[in-house]
Parts: structure tokens; sequence; C-alpha cells
């Protein structure tokens, strides 16, 4: 019976560490999507930022030529800051989306992490309960109330009994 339990408890262990890679698989996956579809929503945005600066620009440019004013002077130096904030917003515009898309991969980084981390902690959960099956921590035992390790201790269904070398190590008989 206690070899059942400890091929039982040894499935957990892998099933634990089988599971934790596949989420941590998942949550990159996760974030590469997000941070692709950040990066889509980035690359429209400045299309149509450069799409509305060129409209504006010329716009301007032809409100000016209109009015019979040269370009030059005040009148261009309106034009040229028009433009120079236009082309800042839309560095803007393609940094921060830049940062959300490189955020987005490392929060998929975090929760792969994460992950990996609750299967090995699974995986070490199972390996404490073999060891506590194997050698009959808590009362369990092979059936007939204690178990030996080769000689070097004893265990019996109270816990350990003798360290090395027969000492007792209950301060008893």
């Amino acid at each position: 019976m206690v070899w059942v339990m400890a091929v039982v408890a040894a499935a957990k262990g892998i099933n634990s560490l089988v599971q934790g890679n596949k989420q941590a698989k998942a949550a990159k996956k996760a974030g590469r999507e997000s941070a692709a579809i950040i990066r889509e929503q980035t690359a429209e945005a400045v299309r149509r930022a450069e799409r509305q600066q060129k409209y504006v620009m010329g716009e301007t440019t032809a409100g000016i030529a209109a009015s019979g004013i040269h370009m030059s002077g005040s009148a261009k130096s309106y034009r040229d800051s028009m433009y120079e904030e236009m082309e800042r917003n839309i560095a803007w515009t393609q940094r921060a989306g830049d940062m959300q898309a490189q955020q987005a991969l490392k929060q998929g980084g975090y929760a792969a992490s994460a992950a990996k981390a609750q299967g090995i902690s699974g995986a070490i959960g199972a390996a404490g309960s073999i060891a506590e099956i194997m050698y009959g921590a808590g009362g369990v035992t092979g059936g007939s109330g204690t178990t030996t390790t080769g000689g070097s201790g004893s265990f019996d269904s109270s816990g350990f009994n003798q360290g090395l070398w027969g000492m007792n190590l209950r301060g008893g008989k």
C-alpha cells in the first residue's frame, strides 16, 4: 500500500511540473500576443497622426499663401513650430506604444515565472509526501508499525526512535 501511495504522490509531482510548464508557455504566448496587438494599434495611431499632420500642414500652408503673406518671418515660424509639435506628438505616440508592448512582454514573463514556480512548488510538496509515506512520518508505516532504514536509524508509527549506533533520541529507554 505504501508504494501505491508513493507512486500517486510522484505522479502528482510530475503532473504539477508539467502543468506549470504548460501554464508558463501559455503566459508567455499571451504576453507576446498582447505586445503584438499593442504594436499594431500604435502603428495605426502613428499612421493616422502622420496623415493628420500632412493635412493640417497643407491647410496651414494654403491658408498662409491665400492670405498673400510670404512664407517668411512669423508665418514660417508658426508653421515650423506647429510641424515640430506634431512630430513630437507622433514620436511620443510611438515611444508610448513601444513601452506598453515591452510591459506586456514583461508581464507575460512574470506570469510564466510564477507558473513555473507553482509547478516546482507542487513537485516539492509531492516529494515531501513521498518522504512522509516512505519513512512513516505522521503514523504512516509499511504495516508492521516499524520501518527501518538500512541500519542507520529506525522509525515507528510515532516517529523517529533511534539515531545512528542505536542512540535513543527520545530521552527514554
